[in-house]
Protein backbone atom coordinates (compact mmCIF):
# COMPACT_ATOMS: atom_id res chain seq x y z
CA UNK A 1 0.00 0.00 0.00
CA UNK A 2 0.93 3.52 -0.81
CA UNK A 3 0.25 6.17 1.08
CA UNK A 4 1.35 9.94 0.69
CA UNK A 5 1.59 13.03 3.43
CA UNK A 6 2.52 16.99 3.60
CA UNK A 7 3.53 18.99 6.07
CA UNK A 8 0.49 21.56 7.25
CA UNK A 9 1.28 25.36 8.14
CA UNK A 10 2.10 24.31 11.53
CA UNK A 11 4.98 22.26 9.78
CA UNK A 12 2.63 18.75 10.68
CA UNK A 13 2.69 15.74 9.07
CA UNK A 14 -1.07 15.31 7.51
CA UNK A 15 -2.82 13.13 5.37
CA UNK A 16 -2.11 14.51 1.64
CA UNK A 17 -5.30 15.88 0.92
CA UNK A 18 -4.72 18.03 3.75
CA UNK A 19 -1.31 19.21 3.62
CA UNK A 20 -0.50 22.98 2.25
CA UNK A 21 3.29 22.92 1.64
CA UNK A 22 5.24 21.24 -0.90
CA UNK A 23 7.00 18.40 1.25
CA UNK A 24 6.22 15.11 0.51
CA UNK A 25 6.88 11.56 2.02
CA UNK A 26 5.69 8.86 0.71
CA UNK A 27 5.00 5.29 2.55
CA UNK A 28 5.09 2.56 1.65
CA UNK A 29 6.78 2.68 -1.39
CA UNK A 30 9.65 -0.12 -2.18
CA UNK A 31 13.17 1.07 -2.89
CA UNK A 32 12.66 0.05 -6.11
CA UNK A 33 10.02 2.99 -7.25
CA UNK A 34 10.04 4.70 -10.03
CA UNK A 35 8.15 7.66 -10.87
CA UNK A 36 7.81 9.67 -14.43
CA UNK A 37 10.00 12.74 -14.59
CA UNK A 38 6.21 14.73 -14.59
CA UNK A 39 5.30 13.35 -11.12
CA UNK A 40 6.66 16.44 -9.59
CA UNK A 41 5.11 15.06 -5.80
CA UNK A 42 6.13 11.28 -6.57
CA UNK A 43 2.74 9.37 -5.71
CA UNK A 44 2.89 7.40 -8.65
CA UNK A 45 0.69 9.50 -10.68
CA UNK A 46 0.66 12.59 -12.93
CA UNK A 47 -2.14 14.60 -12.03
CA UNK A 48 -3.49 18.25 -10.61
CA UNK A 49 -1.78 18.01 -7.27
CA UNK A 50 1.45 17.67 -9.51
CA UNK A 51 0.13 20.47 -11.62
CA UNK A 52 -0.55 22.92 -9.16
CA UNK A 53 3.15 22.25 -7.25
CA UNK A 54 4.39 23.29 -11.37
CA UNK A 55 2.48 26.52 -11.10
CA UNK A 56 3.91 27.74 -7.86
CA UNK A 57 7.05 27.35 -9.67
CA UNK A 58 6.06 28.37 -12.93
CA UNK A 59 8.78 30.57 -14.59
CA UNK A 60 11.14 30.89 -11.90
CA UNK A 61 15.04 30.15 -12.25
CA UNK A 62 15.69 26.46 -10.98
CA UNK A 63 17.47 28.26 -8.01
CA UNK A 64 13.97 29.39 -6.75
CA UNK A 65 11.73 26.91 -7.23
CA UNK A 66 9.95 25.55 -4.13
CA UNK A 67 10.09 21.83 -5.25
CA UNK A 68 13.30 21.38 -7.70
CA UNK A 69 11.76 18.65 -9.35
CA UNK A 70 8.80 21.12 -11.39
CA UNK A 71 12.11 21.83 -13.28
CA UNK A 72 11.04 18.59 -15.64
CA UNK A 73 13.51 18.65 -18.34
CA UNK A 74 16.62 20.26 -16.09
CA UNK A 75 16.74 22.99 -18.46
CA UNK A 76 17.28 25.55 -15.20
CA UNK A 77 13.65 26.56 -15.25
CA UNK A 78 10.04 26.11 -14.89
CA UNK A 79 8.53 27.05 -18.49
CA UNK A 80 5.73 25.81 -20.71
CA UNK A 81 8.00 23.38 -21.49
CA UNK A 82 7.93 21.21 -18.17
CA UNK A 83 4.32 21.99 -18.74
CA UNK A 84 4.18 20.38 -21.66
CA UNK A 85 6.07 17.18 -20.51
CA UNK A 86 3.69 17.11 -17.31
CA UNK A 87 0.68 17.16 -19.39
CA UNK A 88 2.12 14.16 -22.10
CA UNK A 89 2.22 12.02 -18.96
CA UNK A 90 -1.11 13.03 -17.49
CA UNK A 91 -4.01 10.17 -15.90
Amino acid sequence: MLSVIGKNASNDWQPEDRATTETWLILGASANTTYSNADINQDTKVDSSDFDILKTDFLKLTANLTNPRSDINSDGQCTVKDLGIMMSGWK
